[in-house]
């Protein structure tokens, strides 16, 4: 944590009043259809940096976030408690001769847990909680639980309407805006039927051009700067980690 001690010390500090400002509103690419993609699965390094890009972060909150991450990564991994797994083992190997399903799905449980904690990934999502004020850590949960059912970061139809919901809307809009959702309520079964990345690339281009005409400009320029935050395609990092995951995937199906 040297880097992060370091850079603590000799940040500025953040007035109390400052408010956490949105990224500058920058002209990006057109959606791609890898923004949609349900593969390959985020994970590590590329995920956490996903989630910070999700927060609304100060400039100060993000240098230290990504201070943070980038300390974490380059350190050696943690040290495995070595008595504490063969503990566990141990109560493992008992449950199974005693046919305890319970005692066996707990030990499994906390098998499970103690991996998490040797996690670097894990590990910078609890130091990052210590280091943002309660609303950001709220952002931080939500993102993550984003991912927890939609593993891929991939772009919904249904992103598109959460973050249009969140804009203030007059109520013509609003109607409107609940007009779409329900139409595209009444069509969910049609769609979870066909739905592939090209089917979902669709979707998501029809919605945002829909959910365009109805907003005004300055609504328009939050609306796409929220979406951007949720495109796994203006990663730096992206096309590394598919290099890295179709190579992982071809070794694995060559088995």
């Amino acid at each position: 944590m040297a880097v992060i001690l370091t850079w603590c010390l000799t940040a500025p500090s953040v007035a109390p009043a400052q408010q956490s400002r949105p990224h500058k509103q920058e002209k990006t690419p057109p959606i791609t259809q890898r923004a949609v993609a349900s593969e390959p699965i985020l994970r590590n390094e590329i995920k956490a940096r996903y989630v910070v890009r999700q927060l609304d972060l100060t400039d100060e909150q993000r240098k230290m976030s990504e201070a943070l991450l980038d300390s974490i990564m380059a350190g050696p991994p943690p040290e495995p408690p070595l008595d504490r797994i063969r503990e566990l083992m141990e109560q493992m190997r008992e449950a199974q001769a005693a046919g305890d399903a319970s005692a066996e799905a707990r030990v499994r449980q906390e098998l499970k847990n103690l991996g998490q904690t040797l996690n670097k990934e894990n590990i910078f999502y609890q130091e990052l909680e210590r280091e943002l004020p309660p609303d950001k850590v709220e952002q931080l949960h939500a993102a993550l639980q984003r991912l927890e059912h939609n593993p891929s970061g991939a772009v919904r139809p249904i992103d598109l309407l959460h973050i249009v919901g969140d804009l203030k809307l007059s109520d013509e809009q609003e109607q409107k805006v609940a007009e779409l959702k329900r139409k595209f309520q009444e069509r969910a079964n049609e769609i979870v039927a066909t739905f592939n990345d090209a089917r979902r690339f669709q979707l998501v281009r029809q919605m945002m051009e829909k959910l365009d005409a109805l907003l005004t400009p300055e609504q328009r320029s939050e609306f796409h700067s929220r979406v951007d935050r949720l495109r796994v395609d203006l990663l730096p990092e992206v096309k590394a980690f598919d290099a890295r995951a179709a190579a992982a995937k071809k070794k694995e199906s060559s088995k």
